[in-house]
């Protein structure tokens, strides 16, 4: 559940007269932009385990700060929402922080223990897609480079191709692989969406890595998206189209994979292409977790 906010993974945010500083697993700051007011509300503590709830909600222990300032921060199933993240001071010098987090959710109340939706724990009544799992990654754009061609995949609507000249500038044509929110906005070189496109619906299911050395070939669970509606394909006279995987690295508790990252990009038939992403946002989905793999 944690393993998207490893160590050194830092947030900023103001409420009211204060803002914070909230590095998890690490140190907790409150401070006044434009003045020198500045207190530590504690450091991480390993030695007190982080409290999970069979519900998902779990809490995370922070001490030893400015006069004794200490802060409980609690992860409660709902949508990253950034914006509503509440502070509240009990005690004199005790501090709650809350998220909405979905990878506090329970994902295994599905009854084939491939749940794909869960229920925020404020209100239960709205209905969170597991592709919540992956809204951090919204207003970025993951990039890679084969030979001529850049591929950029824009969470969660579009993939492109084209070429990027030494100038660093982007040429045309831009090809456009998949989409959900129109080929002809895409295609231009700079794009801007006039709203947001909503989470897409996304699928769990199994699929086989490559074998290593003196092992079997590894079978884990992916999370899948399927994007349509890109450029024409003059060789199969049908748009280009894509199915966009995200997966949970096998060294998930490694701080230096905690930056989702393309680790692949095949044209499987005739513009019809399979990226794969890995990023640990889809760890906290306990069927996405790899498995050790068995002995042949």
């Amino acid at each position: 559940k944690v393993a998207p906010l490893q160590h050194g993974k830092c947030i900023e945010f103001q409420k009211d007269y204060w803002s914070y500083e909230v590095c998890f697993r690490s140190k907790i700051t409150q401070f006044r932009r434009g003045s020198t007011a500045k207190f530590s509300l504690g450091e991480y503590n390993a030695s007190v385990h982080d409290k999970l709830y069979s519900n998902g909600t779990f809490v995370q222990t922070y001490e030893g700060g400015t006069d004794g300032r200490r802060v409980e921060v609690v992860f409660l199933c709902g949508k990253w929402k950034p914006r509503q993240i509440r502070v509240t001071e009990p005690t004199q010098l005790s501090y709650v922080i809350t998220f909405h987090y979905p990878g506090a959710c329970d994902w295994s109340r599905d009854g084939h223990g491939f749940a794909t939706t869960a229920r925020t724990e404020a209100t239960k009544e709205e209905v969170i897609p597991v592709s919540a799992l992956l809204e951090p990654l919204r207003d970025n754009c993951l990039n890679r480079t084969e030979g001529w061609w850049t591929y950029q995949y824009c969470f969660p609507h579009t993939l492109r191709q084209f070429h990027v000249a030494g100038s660093g500038a982007i040429e045309e044509p831009v090809h456009v692989l998949g989409t959900s929110v129109g080929r002809d906005v895409v295609s231009k070189v700079d794009f801007k969406l006039k709203s947001e496109p909503p989470l897409p619906s996304m699928e769990i299911t199994k699929t086989k890595g490559p074998a290593a050395a003196g092992r079997a070939r590894r079978v884990h669970r992916i999370l899948q998206h399927q994007l349509g509606h890109g450029s024409h394909c003059d060789e199969t006279s049908a748009p280009r189209s894509s199915m966009i995987i995200f997966e949970c690295p096998e060294a998930w508790a490694d701080p230096d994979m905690q930056m989702p990252q393309i680790t692949s990009i095949a044209e499987t038939t005739l513009c019809q292409y399979e990226i794969v992403i890995s990023t640990t946002l889809v760890c906290s989905h306990p069927k996405l977790i790899p498995r050790i793999p068995r002995a042949p």
